[in-house]
């Protein structure tokens, strides 16, 4: 296992004292009932303008195999998405849901845009602005502590990777467009579903991390996501948002996105494993469904 100073680290690259490549580095849990297994998690993979179509990609992902036993990778950009997929054993893909408030621009163009946005006024006032009897929202800039009791019983149904608390935000440092905030739904003063914001540069807003209650039926989970999604887009409505981003890999997620009103963008962001420890990797092959949080994709 790497030693502790490899934890949690962005690694950065240098010819002849020059930035020219960077991966981030995170260590996390693979859990799934009684099973957790340590992983390491390499993100943010950048290069340089003038090195890429170089290889220089491909050489750092192989040199941090030689730190890190068990790895798995997410793309960003079409050139990550090749050394993802090029690299590393399929795992599953992350979908691109956006919910438009308002519209900047449509295709590029500003022509009728004043006709859409009135569209959209008219679609929100039709949908649920107040939640249903039985419920409270909570927001805050912390976790609920009722957290860990989310991935618990989340991991009874699948293989989902977890981060201890206090690392949500930016990964390695300060960042202002990392500092995510925590919409908590609750019924019957029981957590329920919880989901982190955090903000974008031109009004735009991203939702991470959407946990749910599994108590043994999906259609309540995918209901309890779907009653707490109108109320983060509300609020960031009120706050100004134009549109809402987040990037799902499984159906009950899928499923509570598209009632909300968010819609499918076919922007695909493939993710792949390579894990050296064979008792891990016989893991992946037995099919348990893989649940990859948003807050694990890179969306710099």
């Amino acid at each position: 296992a790497a030693s502790d100073v490899y934890k949690r680290q962005l690694w950065v690259f240098k010819v002849d004292g020059e930035a020219v490549g960077t991966i981030g580095v995170e260590r996390e849990y693979l859990s799934h009932r009684r099973t957790r297994r340590e992983v390491y998690k390499l993100m943010d993979i950048l290069v340089r303008e003038d090195y890429m179509l170089t290889g220089l990609g491909v050489w750092l992902t192989l040199r941090l195999r030689q730190f890190f036993e068990n790895t798995y990778c997410i793309g960003s950009t079409k050139y990550s998405h090749s050394i993802v997929t090029r690299l590393n054993k399929s795992l599953t893909t992350l979908q691109t849901w956006r919910y438009p408030i308002r519209l900047q621009h449509f295709r590029g163009r500003t022509f009728g845009l004043k006709a859409l946005n009135a569209l959209l006024r008219v679609r929100d006032l039709f949908k649920r602005r107040d939640l249903p009897k039985g419920y409270t929202l909570d927001i805050s800039d912390a976790p609920d502590p009722a957290t860990d009791e989310l991935y618990e019983t989340m991991t009874e149904l699948v293989l989902m990777p977890k981060r201890s608390l206090d690392k949500y935000g930016w990964r390695f440092g300060k960042h202002p467009y990392l500092e995510a905030r925590f919409f908590k739904l609750k019924s019957g003063g029981q957590l329920v579903a919880q989901a982190a914001v955090t903000p974008e540069p031109g009004r735009r807003a991203n939702v991470y991390d959407m946990l749910f209650r599994y108590d043994g039926d999906m259609a309540t989970s995918a209901r309890q996501l779907s009653t707490l999604l109108p109320s983060v887009v509300n609020t960031l409505a009120k706050e100004g948002v134009d549109v809402v981003s987040t990037q799902v890999n499984d159906p009950t997620s899928a499923a509570a996105l598209s009632k909300a009103g968010f819609i499918y963008r076919n922007e695909p962001n493939p993710v792949g494993y390579f894990f050296q420890d064979p008792d891990l990797d016989n893991l992946m092959q037995q099919g348990v469904p893989f649940f990859l949080m948003p807050v694990d994709a890179d969306y710099d």
